[in-house]
């Protein structure tokens, strides 16, 4: 009879078995990873984003030694260690970095290998079940199982491919029916129990179990997860050079284990290995970073960044490129939870890849939610399906998942979620941070913005940049501009420009006007004005936008003025700079105005940068009309140079205005048409026409266009006074330049 010590060393054995038989699985599924550097087909040299030549250099010169190390040792006999680095970079460029590692990969003709942890099958090591009298492992009916064989013909599943336990055979037979969740060379339906190729008979040591949903991974088998990563590092290394690139280090901060496997692995690499964690900057998470250096203990050999361009059309172009694949790897994320989801219900889908969303990311309990409420309304419409073992849902009724969701999540939420967080001192306070917009909220950039490329790239340079970067303004003559003053005519996108910064830049938006500083109680105005720039601290990088300013701080030297607004101009000085402003703080007051030359001197110093917003010239009014346009369907004879030359002194506001007239045009023809329609019917005494509830409005052609011209006419004239004004006050301050002499005389 068995002992109890032959009991223990047979589960032993039997867990060892099972462990190495998880580890080599592992070891497959990763080697099937590895790309050559030539297979990657990505350049430095002809990078598809923008790629600084610091950055470059730097990712060059870090990694040259070891993945040139086999040309280094015609010179030297020492054998360097493995290199580790951090390539750190702004949130959504995940694939930016994988992209700039394959690149790297190309440049040293090395080999790469991504590893990501979310991307490996979930496999089960210390909860493996075994029956107690004969040892063999318990396969229960619609089990989840990862396929860990290899077929060395052309039919059969692959190594990690996942599926469910369908058929059982006899309890003498080692062989089990899976229903693969993708379809299978030389696959079956498992006799109708499954879709056509996704059914496989597989052999019980051939298959592994893998971790369901509402399970955590633990820690036998994320050790020999990492155990096979370094082991197949190792092994290709011995071939040549070859990248290690490791993604989502963050999800693992909390597992000491984790780490002090890292550390025990790196220490094993040597020679022609590149080890690159990926770090995402995250501004909610600031110490992330160093926390993670903290935990390698040294491990670090180098830290490379990712730099962003400065400005003009190649940040615009950056900014796109991230956001576009930001939700390229939010869908990607969400197919797998639905999966995930789809599997747990024994359904089946085709369109996921066209129902997923890319503007959110999906829980795991968001996804199990849709996917009930998907058969449910499947199988409320489909009652003769009821019985089957494998439902496949219809696009209707995954669509009917999804809308529930919404209709659940778009319920009315506070604007001002974060403002909750924000500690007030007083009513002014409180009532003050009931006006700051979230940079998330305002809606409008710089790509609504037609034209004024000089102002934007001024802008850029002198707030965005600085509230973006504050480590490179540090110094006693790069501090941060604290003012800036937008003057022009009427309608030329002052405050849309005022929008668009800080929207671009990331900070937090104050609107204010006289109403919401002043206050029929003595001295509570005053109070209004130290309680904004108090919060604008708190919550800052903060743009405070006065539009109108000249009303506010206008010159202090009438004599009609009340002591109560003079004392709050002074307040409002003291407070934007004077001995109570602190240098650090990132607060920009950004003022518009259309009469510059009404405010006080005092006001106009604090703006060091003056820049005129000017109205446009027929290359810059063809921009703006094509901006408005840009979702308008247009017949191909519009011609927006044409319209440009004919709008001479428009401005951006009386551009939209001719262009609200010609699209109401083809309206106006329908509505024409039937008025004509029930004249006739009335004349002819017929009932009268139903009115269609879908109308097919045709395009804006150029017809429409020259008619509106002759519609709307430009709101200010080039040559008015007020314009000669304007342009002689831009000559004396503007340009951010110092006072010239010559008084402006009032009298033109």
């Amino acid at each position: 009879m068995e002992t109890e010590q032959q009991k223990q060393d047979s589960t032993v054995d039997s867990t060892v078995e099972w462990e190495h038989k998880v580890e080599t699985c592992y070891e497959k599924i990763i080697k099937e990873t590895i790309v050559t550097g030539k297979e990657t087909q990505v350049s430095l040299d002809k990078f598809p984003y923008y790629l600084s030549d610091n950055t470059k250099s730097e990712l060059i010169l870090s990694t040259y030694e070891n993945l040139k190390w086999n040309q280094l040792l015609k010179t030297t006999t020492r054998l360097p260690s493995c290199l580790t680095l951090f390539l750190s970079g702004p949130a959504g460029s995940e694939i930016y970095q994988e992209m700039l590692v394959k690149g790297l990969a190309n440049h040293f003709d090395a080999k790469s290998l991504m590893y990501e942890n979310d991307a490996m099958p979930r496999v089960k090591v210390s909860s493996f079940i075994r029956d107690p009298t004969d040892g063999k492992i318990n396969f229960e009916q619609g089990g989840r199982v990862i396929y860990a064989g290899s077929y060395q013909n052309s039919r059969g599943p692959s190594c990690g491919d996942r599926g469910s336990i369908y058929l059982m055979g006899p309890e003498e037979l080692t062989e089990i029916g899976i229903r693969f969740d993708k379809p299978i060379p030389g696959g079956t339906d498992l006799n109708g129990l499954c879709r056509a190729e996704h059914g496989f008979i597989c052999s019980e040591d051939e298959l592994l179990f893998e971790i369901t949903h509402g399970e955590t991974m633990d820690w036998p088998s994320i050790k020999l997860q990492i155990n096979a990563l370094f082991k197949v590092v190792r092994c290709e290394s011995r071939n040549g050079p070859i990248i290690l690139f490791i993604k989502d280090l963050e999800k693992w901060k909390d597992d000491p284990n984790v780490w002090i496997a890292l550390q025990s692995e790196l220490d094993t690499l040597m020679g022609s290995v590149v080890v690159i964690f990926s770090h995402i900057q995250d501004d909610k998470k600031k110490g992330n970073m160093e926390k993670l250096l903290s935990l390698l203990k040294n491990k670090v050999m180098d830290k490379v960044t990712v730099e962003p361009p400065w400005q003009g059309e190649e940040l615009n172009d950056w900014k796109f490129k991230l956001k576009r694949d930001e939700e390229s790897l939010k869908a990607k994320e969400n197919q797998r939870v639905f999966r995930e989801a789809l599997c747990w219900y024994n359904l089946e889908f085709d369109g996921i890849e066209k129902m997923c969303s890319k503007g959110q990311s999906l829980a795991f309990s968001e996804a199990f939610k849709i996917c009930y409420w998907a058969l449910s309304h499947y199988q409320m419409n489909n009652p003769e399906n009821r019985e089957l073992k494998t439902v496949a849902i219809s696009s209707e009724s995954f669509q009917y998942g999804l809308n529930k969701l919404n209709k659940i999540q778009n319920k009315p939420q506070a604007i001002q979620i974060k403002q909750k967080e924000i500690a007030t001192e007083n009513k002014f306070e409180k009532k003050i941070l009931q006006n700051v917009i979230p940079p998330g909220d305002i809606g409008v950039n710089f790509e609504n913005i037609g034209s004024l490329e000089n102002v934007k790239e001024s802008l850029n340079e002198s707030v965005m940049l600085p509230l973006r970067r504050p480590e490179l303004f540090k110094g006693q003559l790069t501090k941060p501009c604290k003012g800036i003053l937008l003057f022009g005519p009427p309608g030329t996108g002052k405050t849309m420009l005022a929008k668009a910064v800080a929207t671009e830049a990331g900070a937090n938006f104050i609107n204010i006007s006289m109403s919401t500083v002043s206050s029929m109680w003595f001295g509570e105005s005053e109070k209004y004005i130290r309680a904004l720039f108090s919060v604008a601290s708190k919550i800052s990088p903060t743009v405070i936008f006065i539009d109108e300013v000249d009303s506010m701080l206008s010159q202090r030297n009438s004599e009609e003025e009340s002591s109560v607004l003079r004392r709050m101009k002074n307040e409002f000085m003291v407070n934007w700079d004077g001995l109570r402003t602190k240098e650090n703080e990132r607060v920009l007051i950004l003022a518009a105005t259309n009469r510059p030359f009404d405010l006080d001197e005092a006001v106009i110093r604090r703006m060091p940068r003056r820049l005129l917003v000017n109205l446009p010239d027929a290359p810059n009014r063809a921009k703006i009309m094509k901006a408005i346009l840009r979702k308008e369907k247009m017949a191909q004879d519009v011609d927006l140079d044409a319209i440009a030359k004919m709008t001479e002194g428009y401005s951006g506001c009386d551009l939209k205005d001719l262009c609200v007239a010609a699209a109401y045009r083809p309206i106006q023809e329908i509505l024409e048409k039937e008025k004509q329609e029930k004249a006739l019917a009335i004349a002819e005494r017929r009932p009268l026409p139903l009115v269609s509830g879908s109308v097919e409005i045709r395009p804006l052609n150029m017809s429409d266009m020259e008619h509106a011209c002759q519609q709307v006419r430009a709101s200010v004239s080039p040559d008015s006074a007020y314009m000669q004004r304007l342009l002689q006050w831009e000559e004396q301050y503007g340009g951010g330049g110092s006072m010239k002499k010559e008084r402006i005389s009032y009298f033109l």
